[in-house]
């Protein structure tokens, strides 16, 4: 697939109903933080918009704000090539992650590895996808993994899919806010489900059902 495609797989969030997902960068390349992506016609546009998050030894070179945009700034074009603005060659210190989430699903740290009950139940949904650099100013992409996490009724449902791989796994259990991370984590029903497809499914309804069949004849 490439980059255009990889946007055009799934456009709005499954929990929250019309929120547009929107492409979203944690960290990369010494410690950069890009705050400002956006999506033109042609290109994804990534362009850093807090410098206090920056490699402080790096931008001491740079004599103006203008400089230190342009040096903080890559576009990549839909016809699988990159640059600065300027059209100057950038060569990537590694691949970049990007996170498919809506504004709502947001609000939840994607990277928390906090193992607690209230980050275990919380609900949001993203898929991933990786840009990785071909050298000359070419590019890859592939479109990697999806996450939901939902809770309904005192069940949560968390389907984490391999769109590399076409594999999956489903884990279903109660959500009762009294137990112990220990006790919920020994309720959980796990399903590995080798033909799940998500990519059909368009609101948390729906993968809610499906998990329910898949759980029913597990």
């Amino acid at each position: 697939m490439n980059l255009q495609e990889i946007l055009n797989y799934r456009k709005t969030c499954l929990i929250h109903e019309n929120k547009l997902l929107k492409p979203r960068i944690i960290f990369f390349n010494s410690f950069i933080f890009f705050s400002d992506i956006c999506v033109t016609e042609d290109s994804i546009i990534v362009k850093n918009q807090d410098p206090n998050m920056m490699d402080f030894e790096k931008i001491k070179k740079y004599k103006n704000l203008n400089e230190l945009n342009e040096a903080t700034t890559l576009v990549f074009k839909f016809d699988g090539t990159y640059a600065k603005p300027s059209g100057d060659l950038q060569q990537l210190a590694g691949p970049v992650v990007f996170h498919m989430v809506c504004d709502e699903c947001n609000k939840t740290p994607i990277h928390s590895r906090q193992l607690s009950i209230d980050n275990f139940l919380s609900s949001q949904h993203y898929y991933t996808f990786t840009i990785f650099d071909q050298k000359n100013g070419k590019y890859k992409c592939e479109l990697e993994r999806e996450y939901v996490k939902y809770t309904e009724n005192s069940k949560f449902y968390h389907v984490h899919v391999d769109l590399k791989e076409t594999t999956s796994v489903c884990q279903i259990g109660s959500c009762n806010v009294k137990d112990t991370i220990g006790i919920l984590m020994s309720k959980i029903n796990k399903i590995e489900t080798p033909n799940l497809n998500i990519s059909n499914i368009t609101d948390i309804r729906q993968l809610v059902d499906k998990c329910k069949l898949y759980n029913l004849f597990s």
